[in-house]
């Protein structure tokens, strides 16, 4: 997805899980969470 940002796709791609990933600190951010509905609604992906 780019900016270190990962997407998962969770309980069998019903929802979907945004996360920001900094590997040189170990750190997992969750950045959103939701529906897939949910997710094809965001106008800019890249602002989560």
């Amino acid at each position: 997805m780019g900016n270190s940002r990962y997407v998962f796709n969770i309980k069998g791609n019903n929802f979907r899980l945004v996360v920001k990933i900094m590997f040189t600190i170990k750190r997992v951010y969750i950045r959103w969470i939701g529906t897939h509905k949910d997710y094809d609604r965001i106008k800019n992906i890249e602002s989560i």
